[in-house]
């Protein structure tokens, strides 16, 4: 057998070397099949989806800094299928897919509230309600100005 370690690995693109960032202290890194890696907000989180009714996510407040790590804690039925989006209101409620609908998770309240999103095509017969999924997406490589020389 071989020795396995966990790590969270960076990659600097101005020093063009990789970096280990710590992960949260009171994370259970053996249980590394049911955590993820995310950026949501603009700052790094680790996501633990292994319960069916509470979702752990640790939220680098300030990138680098391992006492930054903060908890939050999704709590609520199936809560398995959630995906967090977004912070929203200064950070006080969170942008999720919870199941097949958008919502909003207010932290302090540890409430959801729907989201409704009205698509309707009609064509005919038949009629279509439109179905989302939400990626995030984040910026990493600033775009080449017009006339820049080609790389």
């Amino acid at each position: 057998m071989g020795v396995y370690s966990t790590a969270i690995a960076a990659f600097d693109l101005a020093d063009e070397e990789f970096k280990e960032v710590a992960p949260p202290t009171d994370a259970d890194i053996s249980r590394i099949h049911h955590l993820s890696l995310a950026v949501i907000g603009g700052r790094l989180c680790s996501v633990d989806s292994r319960s069916n009714v509470q979702l752990d996510m640790w939220v680098m407040k300030e990138y680098g800094v391992t006492e930054s790590w903060s908890k939050l804690s999704i709590v609520g039925p199936n809560v398995f299928s959630t995906v967090p989006l977004d912070f929203i209101e200064g950070g006080e409620e969170l942008l999720v897919i919870d199941e097949d609908k958008l919502a909003v998770y207010n932290v302090k309240e540890r409430r959801f509230r729907d989201i409704v999103v009205s698509h309707h095509i009609k064509a005919g017969n038949v009629a279509l309600y439109g179905l989302f999924s939400g990626i995030c997406s984040v910026e990493s490589l600033p775009a080449l100005a017009v006339g820049s020389p080609s790389i």
